[in-house]
């Protein structure tokens, strides 16, 4: 996968604490930030599941894969 330079304004807490972890992992800041941009949208998106599914279980209107494409064009 292609990367591309970002720029991005961090708390100096948390700016701390990446170049903490990066010193003591041995590993790149940016790869450590990736890292855990992954890990966050994998939970975003795990919990936007567990929403639907329950949303389903209560009895809530669902829509068809094709239906909620269609309305985008």
């Amino acid at each position: 996968m292609a990367k591309r330079k970002v720029c991005f304004t961090l708390s100096k807490s948390i700016l701390d604490e990446l170049n903490y972890f990066s010193e003591e992992l041995g590993e790149r800041k940016s790869c450590l930030v990736e890292k855990a941009l992954d890990y966050y949208f994998s939970c975003v998106d795990f919990k936007m599941t567990e929403a639907s599914i329950e949303s389903v279980r209560n009895g809530e209107k669902t829509y068809p894969l094709e239906d909620v494409f269609e309305k985008d064009k």
